[in-house]
């Protein structure tokens, strides 16, 4: 008896499931991704907020739904909208049917002013259960991201840290002496720590600096308030000449926060910084009747309500189209494979 392996195989490339790693192996796995409604009402809610037709519009993004509903494939997608050449796009949008009306309207969002958009993409916050937590991981993602996109062009920020520097300068958990005398930063040209600090407390722009360089080198996540964070947003969107584009912050994995802090406050602030900033979250949560229940509906139906809600299911006819579009005849047997189906859709019909 003949097998269907014998006429057919998955596609070459597929991927069972799609993260971040997958888009590393195969850059050109987001021009398979299957288009569905819930990706075209991504595309018209992102239009919607990007191109300022309202205010209460502009919105980040609360991309959630079950288990393998197909969310950070969705994102990687949307990643390279934002990333890839306008002609990839353009492309991409023409085979695509269901999205091909939004076209003019995305484009007109990745052509407008000059440079591109700065995307930051991290995954999974294990750890990451307060505010403050939140702000500092962001602030590596997208340090780490300017400098990847801008190497030394880039701008890590200045006016904007001065308050938050003098902070620093005074914490007793950082061992100031020891880095006093590397000869790393030039501090000892202060005479001593004392005068160092001195310098930062009245504000020189030098001394300040040094003190961002080394929490950069160091890895000392800066802005325990979400005002000093947001200015800080503020400046390097300008500093790095963001501001025609913006900074879109991709979250995959994001569901641990939202389990362990719930409806926390700087998380609300930050929902509603877009209104004045280009500053995009898309934060992706995988959820589970179980810790909702645990946290209140009421609660996360608060909690998502502040952004732009996407959630992402996968219909009876979407499982069939992503099926059909995994297999392919294998090679040489393709008239055999034709003759074949033909017989298996003479008997399923048959059958009715």
């Amino acid at each position: 008896m003949a097998k269907y392996n014998q006429y057919i195989e998955l596609r070459p490339g597929y991927e069972s499931v799609v993260d971040e790693g997958s888009d590393e192996r195969n850059p050109n796995l987001w021009q398979d991704y299957i288009v569905h409604e819930d990706m075209k009402l991504a595309i018209e809610k992102i239009c919607e907020s990007f191109r300022m037709e309202d205010l209460d519009k502009r919105r980040s993004f609360w991309i959630h739904g079950t288990y393998g509903t197909g969310k950070s494939y969705a994102a990687i997608v949307l990643k390279h909208l934002f990333t890839d050449a306008p002609q990839n796009n353009e492309e991409f949008f023409d085979r695509k049917e269901r999205i091909t009306p939004y076209k003019k309207k995305f484009m007109s969002i990745r052509n407008k002013g000059d440079g591109e958009f700065l995307v930051v993409w991290t995954s999974g916050c294990p750890d990451i259960v307060t505010g403050t937590q939140l702000m500092m991981e962001m602030e590596i993602q997208i340090r780490t991201a300017l400098e990847e996109r801008f190497g030394d062009a880039a701008y890590f920020g200045r006016n904007s840290l001065v308050e938050e520097t003098k902070r620093i300068v005074n914490d007793e958990d950082i061992n100031w002496e020891s880095l006093f005398q590397s000869t790393v930063y030039h501090m000892s040209d202060y005479g001593t720590l004392e005068n160092f600090r001195r310098e930062v407390m009245e504000g020189d722009q030098k001394a300040c600096s040094t003190v961002a360089r080394i929490c950069r080198d160091k890895g000392f996540a800066m802005f325990a308030s979400v005002k000093n964070f947001e200015n800080w947003i503020a400046d390097i969107i300008v500093g790095n000449r963001l501001s025609d584009k913006g900074i879109i912050f991709i979250w995959d994995e994001f569901t641990d926060f939202v389990k362990k802090s719930g409806d926390d406050i700087v998380l609300q602030q930050l929902s509603e910084y877009c209104k004045q900033q280009p500053f995009y979250m898309f934060l992706i949560v995988h959820v589970d009747t179980s810790w909702v229940s645990a946290m209140g509906e009421e609660t996360y139906e608060r909690i998502m309500h502040r952004y732009h809600e996407l959630e992402f299911h996968i219909t009876e006819a979407a499982a069939y189209e992503m099926i059909g579009e995994t297999i392919v005849p294998r090679k040489g047997m393709e008239e055999n494979w034709r003759s074949k189906r033909k017989e298996l859709v003479k008997e399923i019909i048959g059958e009715f």
